[in-house]
């Protein structure tokens, strides 16, 4: 008895975990409109410490493109917790990507540059 609750407790909290990482973004999440210039691009590589599926992964770089000042992301590695992002930075700052995927309910950090 008491396995079957724990078990049916960690289904509801993996499928709590899913609706809070969705709505977190879906009320912060504003479109901008793109710019047609090339900009200032950049590159950021964050490494996200959630453990994330392909749909998530994927759901991820959709809302981080969409924002606005993002031009590419995809993620690196066999174990994809390196996050590599393409962006704008007269519109983005790295630390607005880590506020972002914060706000995805994703807790990340920026990659030093290897000189």
């Amino acid at each position: 008895m008491r396995e079957a609750r724990i078990r049916r407790l960690a289904v509801i909290d993996e499928q709590h975990a899913l609706v809070r990482l969705i709505s977190l973004t879906d009320a912060a999440f504003r479109p901008r409109a793109r710019r047609d210039s090339r900009g200032n691009m950049k590159t950021a590589e964050l490494d996200v410490r959630d453990h994330l599926n392909g749909l998530e992964r994927e759901w991820v770089i959709g809302r981080l493109i969409s924002r606005g000042g993002v031009r590419g992301a995809l993620y690196q590695g066999d174990d994809a917790h390196r996050l590599v992002v393409e962006y704008d930075a007269d519109q983005v700052s790295p630390s607005d990507l880590l506020d972002f995927l914060y706000t995805c309910g994703l807790q990340a950090e920026s990659v030093p540059l290897k000189l």
